[in-house]
Parts: C-alpha cells; structure tokens; sequence
C-alpha cells in the first residue's frame, strides 16, 4: 500500500488533461488506496469533465464484488464510458439482468444500494419524486 504521499501524487494525477493518466489514477486508487483515495474518487464523481467522473467511477468499482462492478462498467451494454451522472433506467436495468443471467429485481436492488453508495442516479426512484 502506497504511503499517503504517494497516494496525494496518484491523486493528482486525477487532474491530468491525458485520458490514459487519468484512467491509470483511478484505478490505482481504487485498489491500492484507503480512505483519503477513496474520497478523493468520490468527490470526483461530481465533477464537470465527464471523463474523470467515469474514471472515477471506475477506481470506486475496483472496491465492490464482481456483479456490482459489471453493473458499473463503462463496457456493461456499449463501448463508450458510462458516465454515473446518467441516470441508471429501466432499460440499463433489464439488459444488465439479460447479460448478467440474474432476475431484473435483484439488479434493480444492486443499483439501488450502488445509488446510495455514490449518489447514482435512478430513473424509477426520479419518477417518484
């Protein structure tokens, strides 16, 4: 595990204009870093580039068990990065259940709690409002 020093520079390499550096960072972060990594991942997915918050989205997946992190990838349903300022939709949800082989209740329940973790958006619970 990196000493905090070590974890500010790869935090600043957030900040980098090259995609690859940035992608890089996060992921170190999410599986090498403790608390102050993980915060820093989070603050990020608010931030006004979607490319470092999907990135980031990516380095807080590093942390959850596999299902969580497919329901997060940026590869789940295309080839583009998931931005997790999208709101999560039905759509996602049952095409997640479908690839994922899982009953769409279950994957529904799974972005909820992911929702709660890191402020994702969801279609169902915005309806509600």
């Amino acid at each position: 595990m990196p000493d905090e020093q070590g974890i500010r520079d790869v935090i600043r390499r957030l900040n980098s204009d090259y995609p690859r550096t940035k992608w890089d960072a996060a992921e170190l972060l999410g599986r090498t870093g403790g608390d102050s990594a993980q915060a820093a991942l989070r603050e990020r997915l608010e931030h006004p580039d979607a490319e470092t918050r999907s990135a980031c989205m990516r380095g807080l997946a590093e942390t959850l068990d596999e299902v969580d992190r497919k329901l997060v990838s940026e590869y789940l349903l295309d080839r583009r990065p998931w931005d997790p300022k999208e709101p999560v939709d039905e759509s996602r949800t049952v095409q997640a259940a479908m690839l994922l082989k899982l009953p769409t209740d279950e994957i529904r329940r799974r972005y909820e709690t992911l929702a709660d973790r890191f402020g994702l958006k969801l279609s169902w619970r915005q309806m509600l409002r």
